[in-house]
């Protein structure tokens, strides 16, 4: 049977983020629904593992935990 496990695979800044990228912030797994440029930065728009939409406000400096699913046998 496979299974999938989440591993960590990059650090990317705000600029690199696509929708449906799995970022860590603290203890939170968060999937990404839009990255929009902002004048100061960029407004990243999160969804948690409840469902819940929340945004984040950051720099373009701000680095991000980049998770991806893999498989296993």
């Amino acid at each position: 049977m496979k299974t999938m496990e989440l591993v960590h695979a990059d650090i990317l800044y705000p600029d690199q983020l696509m929708p449906n990228d799995i970022i860590k912030i603290e203890n939170d797994l968060l999937t990404i629904v839009s990255v929009e440029d902002t004048a100061t930065g960029y407004k990243i728009t999160t969804l948690n593992e409840f469902g819940e939409e929340d945004f984040i406000e950051t720099d373009n400096e701000t680095k991000f935990n980049l998770f991806v699913f893999v498989g296993n046998d």
